[in-house]
């Protein structure tokens, strides 16, 4: 009998935690995470895929299966965060039920199961998938709490060591539940990877099994050395006959491996560049280029025996091929595109050469790159790039463009396959314009539209080449429902091939036939009118165009009768009556200026605008007055100079001073202003002025010495007497008191 006791409230990290428990009356200490604490009488069971076949016994069976599977998970959902871990960490079965759920449960890209069509089967497995991750997802999380968590550090070494996270279930985890829960995935995967470095080298050293996956397939086809340069002729004469299982077995490999690893880095961007270290991109692109084209064969030569899930086979087959270009696509978005822009600086120039580089070495693989541009167009890439500012080699990109083209031309597409890639040229000559670089080619012009809402009008060759695009990927649909799948998503590519492959397509277009043929078109008879060519077809007087439309009384034969005269073009007054009117409507004023205008707004009536401005006589009085230039007054100058001097004549006339006249006009002559002012009255009111900001400095004013003193013989007081022997010692140190001095001593000099 045993009896344990937790200590309430204990907020340390359940790895450094220690219970006390009695055990056959002996008292004793236990790790917190230990084998003793796991409940031993629980054994969970393994998961099985659903059948296939609706088959009511089998169905029966595994519905109780998961009946107990769920039961088992939710009991272990519902332990406390201890006896959680010590399931988790010390019960095998619990990983056996997990990995076998992983494993096993249908993708969403597996042929339909007849008994999933059920609603309580589907029920079962909907709610049992829910378990399945909230298990994966508390295991993930080393701190539930602030009371219940894990030290990081340790937490990273307990899911490593007891392989309670691995590369494979990772991947599996990635493809089963990241269409719907990315997010909470991504989360998840950036602890695991954070807490536990190691399983980014595990991820390493799992890549080269990846690749060999891809060498398999190929040896499984062509019996040859895997990824050796061969023609596709050669692999077609090596190829060995498949049975239609093998054909099924290896189209769900295919698909199941390119859904996994592009689900993968969906979820973790951050691997790419493992990925791309181990030159995943480039043997995508091999694999790509050879190995689906043989396969796709091979699943046409077995088509009379394996008729039935041909269908699907082919569409997976197809799905295979998307997933491996979006797979591409990301390593090289991730590791490439996206660094150049969120990085300034020289690093730009370098991923945009890793970017080229990788493109480069691609560009061998026409198939794979003419399916990849009509996906993603190289012309919008090498935009982004011109837009970041990264300096490109104009002559390289030209010469990748025209690989491309050729690519298109060699598997028998056009450059314009891609929808929205029609001025796939013009688009690559502007980003290269737009960097300040001359684009030596010729630009294609995009098509017109026809108003805003209008849809693309699309030549025979580039109908043809959007049917042949999709036909590589769907062989079994008639040309007929193919364009008609284009015409309703407006000869959106990329639109129709997901509509296709997820089977969601409108009831319009679900209803027609699949193998519906192309509509055979009457040549029209090419005739000299209908081949005609000229500058005036279309216009009013076009009478092959409409006949009926033509005006016939402009159409005069011969000559006019009236005859027009210079004379009378100039008596044709009629204009004047025209003109006097206009002039009447626009610049007569109709209606009472003072009438109320209800539309009139006073809003800003409350405000006394302009207020305070100087606009009355005595504040413009105050302004400055007004000055004439010197340029401009010379006759003024000359006008008052002759007033004044009459004015002075009549001054010595009548010398007595008028009461409007102050004394100095008196004295000079009147009005008369002279042109310069006494140099006397000037230093008086200097030194007045000097004066009077010493006083407001607090200045005292300067002593004046007196050296007047009182009349002679009347005594002087001894300031006086002081000043005046000062003024005669220091008489000669300013004015002209000692010109005497220096006359002699100039003479004395001999300067005389």
């Amino acid at each position: 009998m045993s009896k344990t006791l937790h200590r309430e409230g204990n907020t340390e990290a359940l790895d450094v935690q220690e219970i006390e428990t009695v055990e056959n009356g002996k008292s004793c200490r236990l790790p917190a995470l230990h084998p003793y604490w796991k409940y031993a009488r629980r054994d969970f069971i393994t998961y099985k895929a659903p059948p296939k076949h609706r088959d009511v016994v089998a169905i029966e069976e595994w519905m109780v299966r998961i009946a107990i599977i769920q039961e088992d998970l939710e009991w272990l959902l519902r332990l406390p965060h201890q006896r959680f871990w010590c399931q988790v960490v010390f019960d095998d079965t619990v990983h056996r039920c997990l990995g076998s759920c992983l494993q096993n449960a249908p993708r969403y890209f597996d042929p339909e199961y007849d008994s999933l069509k059920d609603d309580t089967v589907q029920r079962l497995q909907k709610d049992l998938h829910r378990k399945v991750f909230m298990a994966y997802l508390r295991m993930a999380t080393y701190k539930e709490s602030p009371a219940t968590h894990i030290t990081p550090a340790v937490f990273g070494e307990i899911i490593y060591d007891n392989y309670i996270f691995d590369i494979p279930k990772l991947l599996d985890l990635c493809v089963l539940y990241g269409r719907g829960n990315e997010m909470l995935l991504r989360k998840m995967l950036t602890n695991i990877f954070t807490q536990q470095p190691k399983y980014m080298e595990d991820l390493e050293a799992a890549i080269p099994t990846i690749l060999q996956v891809f060498d398999n397939i190929q040896k499984r086809i062509t019996h040859e050395e895997a990824f050796h340069p061969q023609p596709i002729n050669s692999l077609t004469e090596a190829m060995t006959p498949l049975t239609p299982d093998g054909v099924a077995d290896l189209v769900a490999y295919v698909a199941d491996t390119s859904a996994t690893l592009y689900w993968f880095l969906e979820v973790y961007p951050p691997t790419a560049a493992v990925f791309l270290k181990a030159l995943l991109p480039t043997r995508l692109a091999t694999f790509v280029a050879v190995v689906l084209p043989v396969l796709k064969r091979q699943l046409r030569s077995v088509e009379e025996t394996y008729s039935s899930s041909d269908r699907s086979l082919g569409k997976r087959l197809a799905f295979a091929k998307l997933c491996f270009i979006k797979l591409f696509r990301k390593v090289v978005f991730v590791s490439c595109l996206k660094p150049s822009l969120e990085i300034s600086g020289r690093q730009e120039t370098a991923w945009a050469e890793d970017y080229l580089q990788m493109m480069t070495a691609c560009m061998e693989e026409k198939r794979f790159i003419s399916a990849y541009d009509c996906v993603f167009p190289f012309a919008e890439d090498v935009q982004l790039l011109a837009n970041t500012g990264c300096a490109l080699d104009h002559t390289r990109i030209k010469y990748m463009q025209e690989a491309i083209t050729a690519a298109h031309l060699s598997v028998g597409k056009s450059r314009k396959a891609a929808s929205g890639s029609a001025a796939g040229d013009s688009v690559l000559a502007e980003a290269l314009a737009n960097q300040g670089a001359e684009f030596n080619g010729e630009c294609m012009q995009s098509e017109s539209l026809e108003g805003a809402c209008a849809s693309l009008k699309m030549s025979d060759i580039e109908l043809e080449s959007l049917v042949t695009s999709i036909n590589d990927l769907l062989p079994t649909l008639g040309d007929g429902f193919v364009i008609a799948c284009l015409e309703y998503f407006n000869y959106d590519l990329e639109a129709v091939i997901n509509r296709l492959l997820c089977d969601s397509l409108p009831p319009t277009l679900d209803t027609l036939d699949r193998s519906l043929p192309r509509k055979q078109q009457q040549q029209q008879k090419v005739t000299a009118l209908s081949s005609r060519a000229n500058v005036f077809d279309g216009d009013e007087f076009d009478v092959f165009a409409d006949g009926s439309r033509v005006d016939s009384s402009r159409v005069f034969t011969g000559k006019k009768d009236e005859k027009i005269t210079d004379s009378g073009v100039l008596d044709d007054k009629s204009h004047v009556e025209e003109l006097k009117e206009f002039i009447r409507q626009r610049y007569t004023s109709t209606g009472d200026a003072d009438a109320y205008d209800d539309e009139y707004d006073d809003t800003y009536d409350i405000n006394q605008i302009g207020a305070d401005d100087a606009d009355s006589a005595d504040e413009l009085a105050n302004r400055r007055s007004f000055v004439v230039p010197r340029v401009l007054g010379a006759l003024e100058r000359d006008e008052r100079r002759e007033e004044s001097f009459a004015r002075r004549d009549d001054a010595h006339q009548q010398p007595e001073q008028t009461p409007e006249q102050t004394p100095e006009q008196t004295r000079n002559g009147g009005g008369f202003v002279p042109f310069t002012e006494d140099p006397a009255l000037l230093r008086e009111r200097a030194a007045q002025r000097w004066q009077t900001k010493a006083t407001q400095r607090g200045r005292p004013p300067p002593k004046r010495d007196n050296v007047v003193g009182q009349a002679k013989g009347q005594g002087q007081e001894t300031g006086t007497v002081h000043a005046r022997k000062s003024k005669e010692k220091h008489k000669s140190s300013g004015a002209n008191h000692n010109r005497k001095s220096m006359a002699s001593r100039k003479m004395a000099k001999g300067m005389f």
